[in-house]
């Protein structure tokens, strides 16, 4: 009788700490990072992740001390709501994202847009960034987002709201991304600011466009490209983009 009511006392400990660590009323979080990587004196560019996958890439506002409509919020943890708006004159409903927890700031969300100009403090997101140009490539963003739509409901034609807690975290991850040889690690590039590298001379490169994929370069009239996870560097054969790996250049390594 004994051994049966430790036993039961034991099930039922393990029970109440699993409980304990679960979301409220059984919700599963559906959390979103997002990772700033470069700024400006016109922009933050960054990196999305959904439950630590890597989605897309963001695009927000320089930070501006939390002014409204000219700042980015602050790095942080935030919660999330969804917003359902409807345009008052086509009556074409509005799917968005809107953050909690930002006072003295308000509305706050995670929408679709391509340049600084379509952003008042709220974050856009898109598959394809122009670092330089400060804004995401031109039809890239709808389907960002329509993808993070689809993350959210688990399809693309959904017919309920899945019980799921928003949480949205917000943090300055510039890591100063280093790219170099794997054999002699004497080659190397590395990752400053505002679309700058540099390698293991001093000398500068530029740094054209990251897609979710890779990181393109040009350097003396050669296109090369990165990925962005790391990999092998490959050079274009022409500047179309026909990319091979490079036959000399090895392998590189994505160190932190």
């Amino acid at each position: 009788m004994k051994i049966l009511i430790k036993k039961i006392f034991f099930i039922g400990l393990i029970l109440s700490l699993a409980l304990t660590f679960q979301p409220a009323n059984g919700q599963s979080n559906f959390t979103i990072k997002i990772v700033r990587t470069a700024l400006n004196s016109s922009s933050t560019t960054g990196e999305l992740y959904i439950n630590n996958e890597f989605v897309c890439h963001t695009l927000e506002l320089p930070w501006k001390n939390n002014k409204s409509f000219i700042s980015n919020i602050p790095n942080g943890n935030y919660g999330g709501i969804l917003r359902y708006d409807k345009n008052g004159v086509r009556g074409i409903q509005h799917w968005r994202i809107e953050l909690t927890g930002t006072e003295p700031r308000t509305f706050i969300q995670i929408h679709k847009g391509n340049s600084p100009n379509d952003i008042e403090g709220c974050v856009v997101v898109g598959n394809e960034v122009l670092n330089k140009q400060n804004k995401l490539k031109g039809g890239t963003s709808k389907l960002a987002f329509d993808n993070l739509k689809k993350l959210f409901y688990g399809t693309t034609s959904p017919n309920a709201t899945p019980d799921k807690n928003i949480v949205v975290i917000i943090e300055y991850g510039k890591t100063y991304t280093t790219y170099e040889y794997r054999e002699d690690r004497e080659f190397y590039i590395k990752y400053h600011n505002d679309g700058i590298w540099k390698d293991e001379s001093g000398q500068s490169l530029k740094e054209i466009k990251r897609d979710l994929n890779y990181i393109y370069f040009k350097d003396e009239g050669i296109f090369f490209r990165l990925p962005l996870k790391g990999g092998c560097m490959q050079v274009a054969s022409s500047v179309n983009g026909n990319y091979k790996t490079d036959p000399e250049g090895g392998c590189l390594d994505r160190k932190n």
